[in-house]
């Protein structure tokens, strides 16, 4: 992944995010955030005591969502991640990053297994 090219999104899309965790039950937990990128990793600040900290304790795959608005031409930015605990905060490496939007039709001539929407790689 190229980070330079995440950190130019992250600056577009700005700071406020959510953050997707999964704890020990199937069930996601969606924390509203502020990002700040330091070191090619996502750094979140947290209450150390959060549903978010204990989430991403049990499960380090993380993944952070920033809606998409007519600024970024609608696009959500989506970011997964592997999280680390600690210090008041959630660091996340970023493993892969996509903006995304739906398409209002079908996309027949896209390949099997590839999402039907509008996608792009970051």
């Amino acid at each position: 992944m190229d980070m330079a090219k995440l950190a130019n999104e992250i600056d577009r899309y700005g700071p406020a995010a959510y953050l997707i965790t999964i704890g020990d039950g199937p069930t996601p937990h969606v924390s509203p955030v502020e990002v700040a990128l330091l070191d090619g990793r996502c750094r979140v600040p947290v209450d150390v005591d959060s549903r978010a900290v204990r989430n991403a304790t049990a499960c380090s795959a993380v993944t952070l969502h920033w809606p998409g608005t007519e600024a970024v031409d609608g696009y959500s930015l989506i970011v997964d991640g592997t999280a680390t605990v600690g210090g008041g905060s959630i660091d996340i490496a970023p493993t892969r990053a996509v903006r995304h939007k739906p398409v209002r039709e079908l996309r027949p001539d896209r390949p099997e297994g590839i999402c039907g929407h509008d996608c792009i790689a970051v």
